[in-house]
């Protein structure tokens, strides 16, 4: 039995569900979305088991868009704030999708806000239909210039990155194929120790991992997720993203498995 599934049998038992998950429930609805109680025992079973792994302090935010409802989806699971949705997404059950022109999610959060280092820190998302074309696969950057890169993920003929803090990175690989489906988590746990996991149906595998770069520093442009800013948006289908504080290899698998629980759960959807 998973994590989430003991403590959503804990919680069935106590008659209770997670106060933080039913906060975010409660704000979600009155935003617009529709949650059935087993989707409220989803979102409770997932913050419980984070919080009994004693990694909830590191999840810095948690972006849910699968309500269909674009003011629900902007809202982050940790601490209630919402971001901001640029351009005409379409916001389907289950997912959101770019229109790979103008749509892309704006988070609340910078770097610096969300507390990290150059030794730390870590971005993540599910990418459950990758987009067409030669666009960005997903990204996830600051909303101002292509240069001062953070943390984006991107896809097309030239050049595939996934990117952690400023110019010089936190944490940075290329030529890495990401036309990809799944859960992808790139995490920087140690000084100069850079990870880059993927999660899908097959299970979990590190992608690159031990890459030694310069840490750079820490930039205040906010996180931004589907494109850098309003820069190449892509067109591919997103069930949920973030941002950490970093997370050893074992919290990191164990932590994209809960992600994976978590959304099929919500969407009624399958991870790829």
């Amino acid at each position: 039995m998973t994590p989430a599934a003991r403590s959503l049998l804990l919680f069935s038992r106590r008659g209770g569900l997670d106060p933080d998950a039913l906060a975010y429930a409660a704000a979600a609805t009155i935003s617009g979305a529709t949650i059935s109680g087993s989707q409220r025992a989803a979102l409770s079973a997932f913050v419980a088991g984070e919080k009994q792994a004693g990694r909830w302090s590191l999840i810095k935010a948690l972006y849910l868009p699968v309500w269909a409802v674009a003011n629900a989806n902007r809202i982050n699971l940790v601490s209630l704030a919402t971001g901001t949705w640029s351009g005409t997404p379409t916001h389907s059950s289950g997912f959101v999708k770019g229109n790979g022109t103008n749509a892309y999610f704006t988070s609340e959060l910078t770097p610096a806000s969300a507390g990290f280092t150059t030794a730390s820190g870590g971005a993540f998302f599910l990418l459950k239909t990758a987009p067409s074309g030669t666009g960005f696969a997903g990204h996830v950057g600051p909303s101002t210039s292509i240069t001062e890169k953070v943390q984006c993920y991107h896809n097309g003929n030239t050049m595939d990155a996934f990117v952690i803090s400023g110019n010089a990175a936190i944490g940075r690989w290329t030529n890495v194929r990401a036309a990809q489906v799944g859960i992808f988590f790139l995490d920087r746990y140690a000084t100069n120790d850079f990870d880059f996991y993927r999660r899908n149906s097959a299970g979990f595998s590190t992608v690159a991992g031990s890459v030694l770069i310069d840490p750079g520093t820490v930039p205040t442009a906010p996180f931004s997720f589907m494109a850098q800013g309003a820069i190449i948006p892509s067109d591919g289908e997103y069930g949920l993203f973030g941002v950490t504080l970093g997370m050893s290899a074992a919290d990191a698998e164990a932590f994209t498995l809960s992600l994976k629980t978590l959304w099929e759960a919500l969407s009624g959807l399958v991870l790829p």
